[in-house]
């Protein structure tokens, strides 16, 4: 017996092995430890099942969530048992009960299209492609604050809004410009125009508290403003990068990450000198069409529109950890992913759903799909406190999870 491998959700985990090649056995027993070592001897830990042979998988339903355990199994024939292999496998988080605290309509909040959301500790902050206009949300309470529609504020097709503790920044889509607001007032602060700064279809930013990097989907670039005067810093654009309709943007603190659309890869740059870190493009990766990008602290997970899958890359080394594909995790056209209280939320554009995953397995934890969510074009996400805020944006609605998200 041989090749034994374990897979979990928060309630289960499931054993699969090799029989041995000579078939002089009866089956297979399974003991199991709590922690990182199995048991020792036939005798040790917990005896959790014996499984005829050739059977040659076992699920184990005694678990509990976010526990470490490990799985010794040994080949028996009679009364001898022989050691034969183990497996240890930490179970996924429990699913947090996320629920549709309130779904917030278009009519009362001005919601029109809403592409993008952020939020700022405070207040939620909504870009409306279809208005021209950003809706200011209460956080605490839900309540509208606000509209923002003046002519003043340059809003053209705002699709990508950011916030980087002091300051709103919304990408004006068509007009290849970017305003910044103060997040306090909702007072214009400036509106960066000038053909230097490279604005061209800018279809995500992110900030990293200090400067503020914008992809330009069509200009194939990233652009890097210093936050606190909005001067820019320099233009990404040779060829070395790699930028091929750079689609999406995050900063892991270290290195900034930049999903190319049309070339299926991903470039990492330093986040202090804008300088080219490397391009990911092998095809063990399997990036096709990578839509959107997250980290969470200890990786980066792209998410694939074209191959409705998800590719989680170590964050330090940019090493594959692994590609999730199966059809359980319900991936359809996903757009937008962001890392909440230990847990990845993918929003799948065309399924109307969105996929809940484990940030430290990659383990399903759920996916919404009741229509008591509201779901529909899902596009953007953010949070605040043990909230989730999520843009429909063909159905002009906020949708409001609440839950322990950890």
């Amino acid at each position: 017996m041989s090749a034994a491998k374990a897979t979990s959700t928060s309630s289960s985990v499931t054993l699969k092995w090799h029989d041995p090649k000579n078939g002089t056995f009866n089956g297979v027993m399974i003991r199991r430890a709590k922690g990182a070592s199995a048991p020792a001897s036939a005798k040790g830990g917990t005896l959790i099942a014996k499984v005829n042979a050739p059977r040659a998988t076992f699920t184990d339903t005694s678990v509990a969530a976010s526990t470490k355990y490990s799985y010794a199994l040994f080949a028996y024939k009679g009364s001898s048992e022989a050691k034969a292999d183990k497996v240890s496998i930490t179970t996924a988080a429990a699913a947090p009960n996320l629920v549709p605290y309130q779904i917030l309509d278009g009519s009362t909040y001005g919601f029109s299209v809403p592409a993008g959301v952020a939020d700022d500790g405070t207040n939620v902050w909504v870009a409306n492609a279809g208005s021209n206009t950003v809706t200011e949300i209460n956080a605490s309470t839900g309540a509208s604050e606000t509209v923002l529609s003046d002519l003043s504020y340059g809003f053209n097709v705002p699709i990508a809004i950011t916030d980087d503790g002091t300051d709103l920044w919304v990408s004006n889509f068509k007009a290849n410009t970017v305003t910044e607001m103060n997040e306090s007032t909702g007072a214009l602060v400036q509106i960066l125009s000038s053909s230097t700064y490279g604005f061209n279809e800018s279809a995500a930013m992110v900030s990293d508290s200090t400067h503020l990097w914008v992809a330009n989907s069509l200009g194939n670039s990233v652009s890097e403003i210093d936050e606190s005067t909005g001067a820019l810093v320099q233009v990404l654009s040779t060829d070395n990068f790699g930028f091929n309709n750079p689609e999406a943007i995050a900063a892991d603190g270290t290195d900034v990450w930049v999903a190319n659309l049309n070339s299926s890869t991903v470039t990492e740059i330093n986040e202090s000198t804008g300088a080219f870190v490397k391009l990911l493009s092998d095809p063990s990766y399997q990036f096709y069409g990578p839509s959107a990008v997250t980290t969470d602290g200890t990786n980066v997970w792209v998410a694939n529109a074209g191959g409705n899958s998800i590719t989680e890359i170590n964050e330090t080394t940019g090493a594959l950890v692994q590609v999730l594909s199966d059809a359980s995790y319900g991936f359809n056209n996903v757009i937008a992913a962001s890392a909440i209280g230990g847990n990845i939320f993918f929003l799948n554009f065309k399924g109307d759903t969105v996929t809940v995953v484990n940030g430290a397995t990659g383990a399903l934890v759920q996916v919404l799909s009741d229509t008591a969510y509201g779901f529909s074009a899902p596009i953007a996400v953010s949070s605040f406190g043990t909230s989730v805020w999520i843009a429909n944006s063909t159905g002009d609605a906020m949708t409001i999870l609440t839950a322990s998200l950890s």
